[in-house]
């Protein structure tokens, strides 16, 4: 069960392709012209950066800011892109060559999103106290990957148990964080599943990509990028899969 709910929202990406880089490309672009004049308008420039990486920079405080903003800047972007991709496929709201962004809910997508990050933040870092000790008492790099991935797991499986309501947010339908618990459960082991494979997944692309870096840079960009939009849209669509199948009550087609 859990591969066919992997599968079913990667045939949801590449079934819709077109529709899929509607939804993303174009926000992506925006963000990363706004990062641009950002850049720019704090009068950053290349050698700031050479000089950043030296420790010399006297500009930090504009690069605070700028690093800032342009967190800000990619949260409005990532919200965008869920929201028109939970709109396309839950209630067939096609994207134009932008997804609409005004009249949306993606000022309350952001709100849920950060309420939902702080409370599987909590955790995380309770998680990852535990791990930092035991790496230091055993000095063991397999543990400490072995963890690494576990800890990813771990933010996976309670995102995808709690995120329901990001989904109920695009499309303006209230739901409660207990309610998204108490609809996930009948399906918490293919949750469990789906943050297992996910994990290691991403574990292995990144190790792969990783490697290439070492020898063929400009390739290894490219297939980072890719990586990244491909685990980006799969997470939004797992969450939108289950919105319909758990709440809508739509059946798995794949």
């Amino acid at each position: 069960m859990a591969w066919k709910l992997i599968l079913h929202s990667f045939n949801m990406i590449f079934g819709n392709l077109a529709e899929a880089l509607k939804v993303s490309v174009g926000p992506i672009l925006v963000g990363l012209l706004l990062i641009g004049l950002s850049f720019l308008g704090f009068g950053l420039n290349f050698e700031f950066l050479s000089e950043m990486e030296q420790g010399s920079s006297a500009n930090t405080g504009a690069a605070f800011l700028f690093v800032l903003l342009a967190i800000v800047i990619m949260t409005v972007v990532f919200a965008w892109i869920a929201v028109a991709w939970h709109r396309f496929v839950l209630l067939e709201q096609y994207p134009g060559i932008l997804p609409a962004f005004r009249g949306q809910p993606i000022g309350a997508y952001i709100g849920r999103t950060l309420v939902l990050s702080l409370l599987i933040a909590l955790v995380v870092f309770a998680l990852a106290f535990v791990i930092g000790l035991l790496t230091a008492l055993t000095a063991s790099m397999g543990l400490a990957i072995f963890l690494g991935v576990g800890l990813g797991f771990v933010v996976s499986y309670l995102w995808l148990r709690i995120g329901l309501v990001l989904p109920a947010t695009a499309l303006r339908e209230p739901l409660k964080v207990s309610e998204s618990m108490a609809a996930t459960k009948p399906m918490a082991g293919t949750i469990f599943g789906v943050s297992a494979i996910l994990a290691i997944l991403n574990f292995l692309i990144s190790l792969i990509i990783g490697q290439v870096y070492n020898f063929a840079g400009i390739i290894a960009f490219v297939l980072d990028v890719a990586a990244n939009w491909v685990f980006i849209m799969v997470g939004i669509s797992i969450l939108t899969t289950l919105y319909g199948h758990l709440i809508e009550k739509r059946p798995l087609i794949d």
